[in-house]
């Protein structure tokens, strides 16, 4: 597995790869979708939760940016317009559809949610798990749950999920802050229950 690459050099490298999409290199594109397809897929199942409609949504996404690749500002980063770009079409499509809130059995690492000072076990592992956990996201409102699995289902940074949603790092933070007690309440509601 080759060495993660520092943000700045990943920033340079997009910058260079839209460069070349500019120029009309036909594979350069290319590499920014297998660069981005699955942080992007992780971002937009999160508000989405439904796995065909997310790929739609991905799909479109690659294809509006590339059509806009020329409104690009390479003094951003790539990932962050990209992401924007999905996130927007994830809403649009959300209040277009009404979707039902649906859980979907999805997996991911959930030992990683509100690992430490949460009070959520660090040791969630089985499907069961995975799926009460999943259903108890699927009851946060849904600012709550997009900051949450941005910032643990997809390592991203509070930055970055500001740049992405268009908010503040400080509204972002609340939202993490308020959707890890929210979801602490309702993990501790099921262990009630059960």
């Amino acid at each position: 597995m080759p060495a993660q690459q520092k943000p700045s050099e990943t920033a340079a490298e997009d910058v260079q790869i839209v460069s070349e999409v500019r120029t009309g290199d036909p594979e350069a594109y290319g590499r920014l979708v297998v660069k981005y397809q699955d942080r992007l897929y992780s971002i937009l199942y999160s508000i989405l939760r439904n796995h065909d409609l997310t790929l739609e949504i991905c799909q479109d996404t690659f294809l509006r940016a590339f059509k806009a690749i020329h409104l690009y500002d390479p003094t951003y980063k790539f990932s962050s317009w990209l992401f924007r770009i999905g996130v927007n079409l994830s809403f649009n499509k959300v209040k277009r559809l009404k979707l039902e809130r649906r859980v979907t059995d999805r997996s991911v690492e959930v030992t990683r949610i509100g690992g430490g000072e949460s009070g959520v076990p660090p040791t969630l592992q089985t499907q069961e798990t995975k799926r009460v956990v999943w259903e108890a996201m699927a009851k946060l409102p849904e600012n709550y749950r997009t900051a949450l699995a941005m910032r643990y289902f997809d390592g991203l940074a509070c930055k970055d999920i500001a740049d992405i949603l268009g908010v503040t790092p400080n509204v972002v933070s609340i939202n993490i802050h308020r959707g890890k007690k929210l979801l602490q309440r309702h993990l501790k509601d099921y262990a009630i229950k059960r």
